[in-house]
């Protein structure tokens, strides 16, 4: 064998030396011959004539020769290569418009996957990242980035046979640091002491977590800091490791930089700038004992012991997950354990982002789509101008096989140039993708690591190949079908007639697609429209704002005297409307939390039938200050706080669904065991989409909580004007008070609003982009159909001029003919779209799938562009001269 590959490689590429040899052995055993013959008592022209005729054909036996070494197809192929190419060079206007299609649809696809491969398939950054798995505690209702508590993860760590490492983190704590005299809020990370150990990382400086370092509860205030924060706050001083660094009021001592483009284990997620040990965790978080068997923050990342495989790990944490459930049958009973893969972003976040990506490959898919059509329909029409070259190399012996092939590699050439920059313009769309997630909507900068890696290098090569058999093959085959005795009757005359009927097929399809894109594109636009707009609701003017005392040791008492105080100063500030206050769970504009809700006079059976209701828990001005309009009732007031009676205001859902034939006003509802009374009736405010129908909502005052007292706040500002104007005189009055406690996640509502709704703005952005794209092919489809047709029957229309015909029966003509063929894609398109819109439900805000308004545009500018293109060709065949008419061939 491995003298056949050397043979065959040397004949491939030392051909000239492999013809030389060829020549010289053919000459050899030619001259033999002769020799016998003249033996044999032949004269020497006898002995040359009759060793020709033994010998036969001298090219067909350097032909078999060749044939023989194993490397034809080879050389076929690039002389195929080379046709191909010289042929796309006669006709360099084709192969550019031709090359830049193609290029946008691979690029759409390959942007696409790379968003995929970076959210969805990228492994945490380790050494050996394929042992690694992470373990979760899903509840079942299907949540599952469950998380541990610290002694459920101890219980784990200590038994766990099949685990070489497991190391616990809390990968998203909020912490408030004072670095070099510069402080900000920054995303930290608790971790157990083997945390770095588990990745298999290396410091840029310093050392990593030791097991002394996580031993023993508030003792160690050591620090980790990622090289970013390094460079930034630190300016990469190589002395850092002297400095001092408060976290959330305590001080810190750095012992460690990280590696450089190292930010955390959490795919998709905020950039870590500092981890703290497990054993620091009372400095990290606030809101309950992280060292309490409640108090479920941890995830658990472990790494796999050699020959132990994830099936056995998984039953193994079962067993231990049991017996920890029944020593402490206390605790929730409702969590399972189960272990997946650490690749993509984890729990629920992932389903979002596979949802989208879902929703983002299907529309490139259908890009592609149309784009393959439209080539291939232009291919045809070029296969068609060449049915004489196609029927002379038939005459010649040429078989339907390899003319078919001929076609293709040529097909194959255009996909590969488009591939290369299709490719190209996939880095930027790529980076495109990324900046509509680099900001979530509390403000935190988020890193997607799309690369250009071998997974998306295959899937680029099997896109383009595919691609190019997807426009390539169908021109090819009816190519192949060439009558040859008529075409050379005719000379390939232009007057030859061919059927159209793949064209047409390939155009339907076009239009069928384009409609259904654009129809989705509308609704998506209207959505957005309406996310920005609100209805019930106006967020535009208000800035937003978090209060976080708690991070700086604020009890209760103290920390309400301070919201107090702020409301106060805010409020007397020049261009200021109005001032209110939420609690920290859900941002100021959103659904809040759920309660139980008892219906006034329903007895249920068990504790937990009840339904639920959203509630949010808002300060006095709140719904003046989102201009949230009253229906009948009142506003909280001052009055409405603890030691009162507990009020409450609905909005119009809750207000149908419990008083459908009543005024709610002075009416009581239980919530959460508790009753209130309704003092006010509001108009709905909330955001929801098609899926999730109108939200129930409970309004609670804000300074009544006497379950919580308040300590952290949300605070919510109408301006006059620009509110970000006045963002900087909040944070000075704010600072004047105590510059010690974090005021973060300042921004616009709007900008919160665009943010949190990302995936649907970038929806209909890329369903907008990629419509008017396809609607752009399909006037050009549908132009170019006109005018091949226009050119093919050139002498026709002369003759039909000649005798009487008038311009507007020309017209008429090619636009019956052209409005047809739009007419069916239309409506196949229609089916296309009520079939899939159900699909955008999730990203529709406020706008029904079904919407006339919608469907009617969009028809109408399908309609008007393709009559657009169908009349301009048309118009020009009814302005033909008969007598030129008749003499074009």
């Amino acid at each position: 064998m491995l003298s056949d590959l050397l043979y065959r490689l040397r004949a491939l590429f030392r051909r000239a030396v492999a013809e030389s040899e060829l020549e010289d052995e053919l000459r050899f055993h030619f001259e033999r011959q002769v020799e016998k013959n003249r033996n044999a008592g032949m004269t020497p022209e006898e002995a040359m004539r009759q060793a020709r005729l033994t010998f036969g054909g001298e090219e067909q036996i350097r032909e078999q020769c060749r044939d023989a070494r194993g490397i034809s197809f080879v050389n076929s192929a690039m002389q195929d290569l080379r046709y191909g190419f010289r042929g796309l060079c006669r006709r360099p206007g084709f192969a550019a418009v031709a090359v830049l299609t193609i290029a946008v649809g691979i690029a759409a696809n390959v942007s696409v996957f790379s968003f995929f491969n970076a959210l969805l398939l990228s492994s945490v950054p380790a050494r050996d990242p394929s042992r690694l798995v992470r373990i979760l505690a899903p509840t079942p209702n299907g949540d599952g980035d469950g998380s541990f508590s610290y002694p459920e993860y101890a219980f784990l760590q200590q038994h766990a046979r099949a685990l070489e490492v497991l190391t616990a983190h809390y990968s998203t704590a909020p912490f408030y640091v004072t670095a070099d005299n510069q402080t900000a809020e920054v995303q930290g990370a608790v971790v157990s002491g083997n945390y770095f150990a588990l990745l298999g990382l290396r410091p840029s400086l310093g050392r990593f977590f030791d097991a002394e370092d996580d031993r023993v509860p508030d003792r160690n205030a050591v620090a980790v800091i990622s090289y970013a924060f390094w460079q930034s706050a630190f300016h990469g001083n190589p002395q850092v490791l002297r400095e001092p660094l408060t976290i959330n009021a305590r001080t810190f001592d750095i012992i460690g930089v990280a590696p450089e483009n190292f930010y955390g284990v959490q795919i998709g997620a905020p950039p870590n700038d500092i981890w703290i040990p497990t054993m620091m965790a009372h400095a990290g978080y606030r809101w309950c004992d992280a060292f309490q068997p409640d108090c479920t923050i941890f995830g658990l990342l472990a790494r796999l012991r050699p020959g132990s495989e994830s099936g056995a790990a998984q039953a193994e944490l079962k067993t231990l997950w049991s017996q920890y459930r029944m020593a402490h049958p206390h605790l929730e009973e409702n969590r399972d354990i189960t272990l997946a893969p650490a690749v993509g972003i984890e729990g629920s976040s992932r389903t979002y982002f596979h949802a989208l990506v879902d929703l983002l490959l299907a529309v490139a898919g259908s890009l592609l789509l149309v784009v393959c059509a439209n080539i291939g329909g232009l291919l045809i029409a070029h296969s068609s101008a060449r049915r004489a070259e196609f029927a002379i190399r038939r005459s010649l012996g040429a078989s339907s096989s390899r003319l078919i092939r001929q076609l293709v590699t040529e097909a194959l050439l255009l996909a590969g140039s488009a591939g290369i920059l299709g490719v190209a313009l996939s880095v930027w769309i790529s980076r495109a993708f990324a900046a509509f997630y680099q900001t979530d909507e509390e403000g935190y900068r988020h890193i997607y690591n799309i690369k250009f890696d071998a997974d998306v290098l295959i899937y680029s090569l099997a896109l383009t190949v595919v691609s190019g058999l997807l426009f390539g093959l169908i021109p090819a085959i009816q190519a192949s079908r060439t009558d040859i005795m008529e075409t050379l009757k005719t000379s390939g005359g232009s007057h030859v007639s061919v059927r159209s009927g793949s064209r047409s097929v390939l155009l339907a399809t076009q239009l069928a697609l384009s409609f259904a894109l654009l129809v989705a594109s509308g609704l998506l636009v209207r959505s957005t429209l309406t996310l920005e707009n609100g209805e019930g609701l106006d967020v535009h003017h208000v800035v937003g704002l978090r209060l976080r005392p708690r991070l700086v040791g604020y009890p209760p008492a103290k920390a309400q005297a301070f919201l107090h105080e702020v409301v106060r100063r805010v409020h007397a500030l020049p261009g200021v409307e109005a001032v209110s206050l939420t609690k920290t769970e859900g941002l100021v504009w959103g659904n809040g939390s759920t309660m139980k809700l008892a219906f006034p006079g329903r007895i249920y059976a068990k504790v937990g039938d009840e339904p639920e209701v959203n509630s949010h828990e808002v300060a006095p001005e709140y719904f003046q200050a989102l201009h949230i309009p009253f229906v009948s009732g009142r506003d909280f007031r001052d009055t409405d706080r603890e030691g009162f009676p507990r009020v409450a205001v609905i909005n119009e859902t809750l207000a149908k669904r419990l008083f459908p034939e009543k005024s709610p006003l002075d009416q009581m509802i239980t919530l959460d065991d508790q009753r209130y009374q309704i003092v006010g009736l509001v108009k709905d405010a909330q955001i929801h989409n098609s899926l999730d129908g109108p939200v129930s909502m409970a309004y609670l005052p804000f300074w009544q909580n006497d379950t919580e007292q308040q300590v952290d706040a949300r605070m919510c500002v109408r301006a006059a004007g620009d509110a970000g104007a006045v963002l900087a005189e909040i944070r000075k009055t704010i600072a004047e008070i105590d510059p010690n406690v974090p005021v973060t996640e300042t921004m616009p509502l709007i900008d919160q609003v665009r943010e949190a709704y990302s995936d649907a703005r970038m929806a209909g952005i890329v369903l907008t982009i990629t419509g008017l794209i396809t609607l752009g092919l399909c006037a050009m489809g549908l132009f170019s159909v006109i005018a091949y047709e226009v050119n093919q029957r050139t002498r026709e229309i002369g003759i039909r001029i000649a005798l009487g015909a008038q311009p507007r029966q020309v017209i008429r003509y090619f636009l019956r003919r052209g409005l047809i063929l739009v007419t069916w894609g239309m409506a196949s398109g229609m089916v296309l779209a009520l079939a899939s819109l159900r699909l955008l439900n999730a990203w529709l805000f406020g706008v029904e799938f079904w919407n006339p308004v919608t469907f009617l545009g969009v028809s109408s500018i399908l309609f008007t562009t393709a009559f657009l293109a169908i009349y301009i060709p048309s118009r020009r065949a009814s302005l033909l001269d008969p007598v030129s008419a008749l003499r074009y061939d």
